[in-house]
């Protein structure tokens, strides 16, 4: 078994790598769990209470072609005009953003346009909803992200 001091000097030693000469590594922040000894437990934030934390990365995943679009569209408008959502509250009203790699910018706006017939409301109405296509002209999925020479996205 590894021994803390074992694992200290690790860290020491991972601390001084250096890739190709460049500058050093830095190492992963690790937390020491007992630092929580007798402190308080953070409160979770949620934007829909017990479905989805607040600023956190959460997944909506299923078969193609059932709705995953829509409903994460329908929570987007929701947010930004602080309305329930799937029966759900939500808990703190505010901007949404929504990028797709599927939808090309026509196709989100006959979506934004069937969520704002369904709940009758102008598109006015969901100022602060920011939608961002990474679908080009030609129908090709564009680039979200790229690696530089450096390796650095």
């Amino acid at each position: 078994m590894t021994t803390p001091e074992e694992i200290d000097r690790w860290f020491e030693r991972y601390a001084e790598l250096r890739v190709n000469g460049s500058q050093p590594i830095t190492p992963l922040p690790f937390i020491n769990v007992r630092d929580w000894q007798d402190k308080l437990v953070p409160q979770r934030r949620w934007l829909v209470p017990d479905r989805i934390p607040m600023a956190k990365v959460s997944l909506l995943t299923g078969d193609g072609a059932i709705g995953k679009t829509t409903v994460a569209m329908q929570l987007a408008a929701a947010t930004v005009r602080g309305t329930d959502w799937l029966g759900g509250v939500i808990n703190e009203k505010g901007p949404a953003m929504f990028i797709s790699s599927e939808e090309d910018a026509d196709e989100l706006h006959f979506r934004v346009n069937s969520i704002c017939t369904h709940f009758n409301i102008d598109c006015d109405t969901l100022d602060g909803l920011h939608l961002h296509s990474t679908v080009e002209d030609d129908g090709s999925s564009g680039v979200l992200a790229a690696v530089d020479r450096n390796g650095i996205v």
